[in-house]
């Protein structure tokens, strides 16, 4: 978001912890948030986003720890499904993060419907492991594009940011729809805002 010019209050390093991005949630009206992420697939509701916790950053491998390590690092669906959340857009550019259990006979399935669930408005996650640099390219042109016609829907900004991705010079193997498919938008419907 500081890329396209927006006043960004970051969590970085061992400031990131699941405590504070929490609370951070729970009172921002634009949350962005680049880490790892975790799905369980016998859980979903264990699924998370791996945060430092007690002055450690989180393993890079977490299906390698042991479920209790592995629950202290992250904050969980099951987190987001409790809070109150007033977040009108939450952007999770972590990979795998917009997985969900398509089995499951509940209504939270991963951390897109936990977020919408605990109210954020707007949710935007990765549906597969994105590159570096091309999902931020991506959303440096959405968050460009939101700040500089504000009012346009946002699902417009975000489709103008997609339809460009394949235009970017010198860039070919952008043109390939991994690049501009790996972050779709999901919304619970109710919340069509413009940037104010």
């Amino acid at each position: 978001m500081r890329a396209a010019g927006w006043p960004v209050t970051a969590l970085t390093g061992e400031q990131a912890t699941r405590q504070a991005a929490h609370d951070r949630l729970g009172t921002a009206a634009f949350a962005h948030i680049t880490c790892h992420a975790y799905f369980d697939t016998r859980e979903p509701l264990d699924s998370g986003l791996l945060q430092a916790q007690n002055g450690r950053r989180p393993s890079k491998m977490p299906e390698g720890q042991s479920l209790i390590a592995r629950l202290d690092h992250m904050l969980t669906a099951r987190d987001l499904v409790r809070s109150a959340l007033t977040t009108r857009l939450s952007t999770l550019r972590a990979c795998a993060s917009g997985l969900r259990d398509e089995h499951s006979a509940g209504d939270v399935e991963g951390l897109v419907q936990a977020l919408l669930y605990g109210g954020a408005g707007t949710v935007i996650a990765a549906l597969w492991n994105v590159d570096e640099h091309s999902s931020r390219r991506f959303l440096v042109r959405f968050y460009s594009g939101l700040r500089s016609d504000p009012g346009q829907p946002l699902w417009r900004a975000f489709w103008h940011a997609q339809k460009k991705m394949p235009e970017t010079p010198g860039r070919p193997r952008e043109t390939h729809p991994y690049h501009r498919a790996a972050l779709p938008l999901f919304s619970d419907g109710s919340d069509n805002w413009r940037h104010p």
